[in-house]
C-alpha cells in the first residue's frame, strides 16, 4: 500500500518499499534514491529491509526497521508551502545518516558552491564522499565557497538545514546516478564532571525540498531562504584591473615587497582599481593580525597605496589552521 502527502506545492508519494517521488501538477521532479535512507558505523551501511508508516495532519513518519532489531531509522515528512521538510535520523550510537537521491538522465543539477574543476551541470561531476566545508584545493577540488543546495532543472531544490555535526556529500560516486548528503552526530559537549555518562544524541539530518514550475522559478524561491545581493559592487571594480601579489609573489610577500609592486604598476602606467594582498600577509590562516615582522606598519603601507590610486583588499579564506 503506498502512501501519499499533499501540500500547497507538490505531492510526496511513498512506495511499499520506503523509496519516494516527488510530483508537481503531476510530474515527476525528484525521488530517492533505491536505498532512500541507511545509516553508516565503522565504514558499513546499515540499509532498511521493512517500513512502518504513520500517518498525522501534515505528516508522515516512516520508521525503516533494518535487520538488526535495535536499528530503527525514521523519516518524518512535514508538507510546507513550498514543499516539504525531511528529517532523517538515526538513534546513538550510529555516528552517521544519509538520504540518497537519484540523479535522473538528462536532468541538468546546479549548485553545491566553488570548485577547483567546475562542471555545470553538476550531474557530470563525480564527486567522492568529503566533508562539506570551505577549503583551499580540497583533496576532492572543494573551494572556499560552499553552500549546501542542489536544484535541478525539473523545478526542484533541495535545501540542506546547518547541522550540529559534520556534513558530507557525494555526487554520482562511481557513475551511481546519485546524490547522497549525510550528518555525522555532534561529539557530546564537555562535561567537567567526568564520572557522569555521556549523553549522546543521534544524528538528524534535514532537509526542505522546494518546489516551483521550472528553474527559474526554483531560483527565486530559493532567494527566499538564501538572500540575495541588494547591489553591485562600484562599476570600476570591473572596468579597471584588480592586481594581486599572488600572481608574483605567492606567499613570499611583505612590506616592501607590496610597495615596490604597485611602484612598479604606476611606473608602467598601468590601469588600477584593486591592489590584494595575498597569501600569508597573516602569520596563520584564520588569524586577522597582519604578521608584525613582515608588515611593522600596515596602517602606513594602506595609506601609501591608497595615495598612488589603489583600493587595498586582503585574501581572508573562510577556514584557519588548526595549529
Amino acid at each position: 500500500m503506498s502512501h501519499e502527502l499533499l501540500s500547497q506545492a507538490g505531492r510526496f508519494l511513498l512506495d511499499d518499499a520506503g523509496s519516494f517521488r516527488i510530483e508537481r501538477a503531476g510530474r515527476l521532479v525528484a525521488q530517492s534514491g533505491r536505498v532512500p535512507i541507511w545509516a553508516t558505523v565503522y565504514g558499513m551501511d546499515i540499509t532498511p529491509t521493512s517500513i512502518v508508516v504513520t500517518e498525522r495532519p501534515q505528516t508522515l513518519c516512516v520508521a525503516y526497521h533494518t535487520a538488526s532489531p535495535d536499528v530503527v531509522l525514521d523519516l518524518e515528512v512535514e508538507a510546507t508551502a513550498t514543499g516539504f521538510r525531511l528529517l532523517a535520523s538515526a538513534p546513538a550510537p550510529l555516528p552517521v545518516v544519509g538520504l540518497g537521491w537519484a540523479l535522473a538522465p538528462g536532468v541538468a543539477w546546479y549548485g553545491l558552491g566553488e570548485r577547483v574543476i567546475q562542471s555545470w551541470p553538476l550531474d557530470a561531476l563525480p564527486l567522492s564522499m568529503q566533508s562539506f566545508m570551505p577549503t583551499d584545493h580540497g583533496a576532492d577540488g572543494a573551494l572556499n565557497i560552499a553552500s549546501p543546495l542542489l536544484f535541478a532543472a525539473t523545478g526542484v531544490a533541495l535545501l540542506l538545514e546547518e547541522a550540529a555535526g559534520e556534513i558530507g556529500v557525494s555526487l554520482n560516486h562511481h557513475d551511481d546516478g546519485l546524490l547522497r548528503w549525510t550528518v555525522r552526530a555532534a561529539d557530546p559537549p564537555f562535561d567537567p564532571d567526568f564520572d557522569a555518562p555521556l549523553q549522546r544524541q543521534g544524528p538528524r539530518l534535514a532537509l526542505d525540498v522546494l518546489l516551483a514550475d521550472d528553474i527559474p522559478s526554483v531560483h527565486a524561491l530559493l532567494r527566499q531562504f538564501i538572500g540575495h545581493p541588494t547591489m553591485a559592487p562600484p562599476a570600476e571594480l570591473f572596468s579597471r584591473p584588480t592586481w594581486t601579489t599572488w600572481a608574483r609573489y605567492k606567499m613570499a610577500v611583505d612590506q616592501p615587497t607590496v610597495l615596490a609592486f604597485a611602484d612598479e604598476i604606476v611606473a608602467h602606467g598601468y590601469e588600477r582599481a584593486v591592489l590584494e594582498i595575498d597569501d600569508r600577509w597573516q602569520t596563520a590562516y584564520g588569524d586577522l593580525r597582519f604578521d608584525p615582522l613582515k608588515f611593522p606598519d600596515p596602517a602606513a603601507l594602506v595609506s601609501q597605496l591608497h595615495d598612488r590610486g589603489f583600493r587595498v583588499t586582503l585574501w581572508i579564506p573562510p577556514f584557519f589552521d588548526p595549529k
